[in-house]
């Protein structure tokens, strides 16, 4: 269901709306604007940032760490 709704939402946006400005309050309540568009490019590098420390957590506490990059999850080689 979340998919069908993300493809739809993702599909329908346009220009306009990813340069409109979007007024929000961080988790310290301070009020700050950015566009759509520069938020979404966020969600994807705070991604990023968790992943790395979820990796150097568990070097710290001796584990393995796990693959995190993506394209190694999805990526098939070209016969």
């Amino acid at each position: 269901m979340f998919r069908r709704e993300r493809d739809a939402f993702l599909a329908e946006l346009s220009d306009a709306a990813l340069q409109a400005s979007v007024t929000y309050r961080d988790s310290k309540g301070s009020l700050f604007s950015a566009s759509l568009g520069q938020m979404m490019v966020q969600m994807c590098v705070h991604s990023t940032h968790h992943r790395a420390q979820a990796v150097n957590m568990i070097r710290r506490a001796g584990g393995q760490t796990p693959e995190v990059d993506y394209m190694v999850w999805v990526r098939k080689p070209v016969a």
